[in-house]
């Protein structure tokens, strides 16, 4: 796990008490698998047409979703194996507190028509005590320092080795959705998440159009992040299929505690305006846009992997604490259920967060083998081997 991937542990429990939550963003969790579920489920009963794809990409340019695609730099340089695209305020794009936003590219080392949209993590904020205390990544970077997961183009068992990698930095505190501009105490703050996330699929859209094996993805506040990055891809690509798989943020709020930490914080950011109205389970639960897009798009598949005990939102940011595992099974279940060859998780035990840009990625877990190789199924539409385990 890269070390801006989560905020240090001491500094969730020193401000605990007196933030009430954090929102390090990312979900997800894990308890043990359910054998019985290994095998494969019958096909989706509908799938969508054309004109239902129609529709919902018309939708999403109604809702706004599209409208900061072409985004460009102000310039660029070389680090490492990374092209680094710098932005500012004056270019639409920019960090929390107005520094400069960066879009990093690093390209196959022989010509591809495969590409990965990686969205970063780095927690979140709302408000002036989060924002201040430091619950968000603040600026952005060059991913020089990812050598591990999916980003180890050594390893022969790494099912994106080849691909381009058009890599999203987070530093806007509002999970790459946010559309705001704030003052926390005399602090200009910008929540513009969409407009940072635009940024960088401007430069897939433009620089890999002819990619006909996209994997749009993310871990933590970066796999929340994917709930937007699927519709403004859509919009900027709507002939390409898309393969979505969310890591450790599957948008699962408490209810409890909604108009405080799930819907309220959204409103602060302005996320809701890009939210379909006539998705009625995303009020429930964020997750359900994910159900609403399988019914509307039959040019997508989504992959979800969580440790069912993931401490950093489990725990920390939704409270459901030993209930969550349940929870997490429960909501994504009536999903796998409407659509069980486009819809399947990797849930394993564990209070971990996080596994694509790690070492764990080509670990094996019991009976279930490792996430590398269930992504290589996933990516080759190999539904024999990608495997529902929940």
């Amino acid at each position: 796990m890269h070390p801006h991937d989560l905020i240090p542990a001491a500094t969730w429990v020193r401000n605990l008490t007196t933030a009430s939550l954090l929102l390090a963003v990312a979900v997800a969790c894990g308890q043990s698998a359910n054998i019985d579920d290994t095998v494969a489920p019958a096909a989706d009963s509908v799938l969508p047409t054309a004109a239902d794809k129609q529709s919902y990409v018309d939708q999403l340019h109604a809702l706004g979703v599209d409208k900061y695609l072409g985004i460009e730099p102000v310039s660029s340089t070389t680090v490492g194996d990374w092209e680094a695209y710098y932005y500012d305020v004056t270019a639409g794009a920019t960090c929390l507190h107005g520094t400069p936003y960066i879009v990093s590219v690093r390209p196959a080392t022989v010509p591809t028509s495969a590409t990965v949209l990686y969205l970063q993590g780095g927690g979140a904020c709302w408000d002036e005590l989060t924002c201040t205390l430091g619950f968000a990544k603040k600026t952005a970077d060059v991913p020089d320092g990812y050598h591990n997961g999916i980003f180890d183009r050594t390893n022969p068992e790494n099912p994106v080795k080849d691909y381009n990698i058009v890599f999203a930095s987070y530093c806007d505190g509002s999970v790459f959705s946010g559309d705001a501009k704030v003052d926390y105490g005399g602090q200009e703050t910008w929540h513009w998440g969409i407009r940072n996330l635009s940024a960088a699929v401007t430069i897939l859209r433009d620089r890999f159009a002819d990619s006909t094996t996209l994997l749009v993805t993310g871990s933590s506040a970066g796999g929340f992040g994917t709930f937007m990055a699927l519709g403004v891809v859509r919009a900027a690509l709507p002939d390409r299929y898309i393969h979505l798989l969310n890591d450790s943020g599957p948008g699962i709020e408490n209810p409890k505690l909604a108009e405080t930490m799930g819907r309220g914080i959204r409103r602060q950011w302005q996320f809701e305006q890009f939210l379909p109205s006539d998705c009625v389970e995303c009020d429930e639960q964020l997750l359900f846009l994910l159900d609403y897009a399988l019914a509307h798009d039959p040019d997508l598949s989504v992959g979800m992997y969580s440790y069912l005990d993931d401490s950093v939102i489990g725990t920390l940011f939704v409270q459901f604490f030993s209930a969550y595992p349940a929870i997490l099974r429960e909501t994504t279940d009536r999903i796998h259920e409407r659509f069980p060859d486009r819809f399947r998780r990797f849930f394993v035990d564990g209070a971990e967060h996080t596994i694509l840009a790690n070492k764990q990625f080509y670990q094996p877990f019991p009976q279930k083998g490792t996430v590398a190789d269930w992504t290589r199924a996933f990516l080759s539409n190999d539904l024999s081997h990608w495997i529902d385990w929940r």
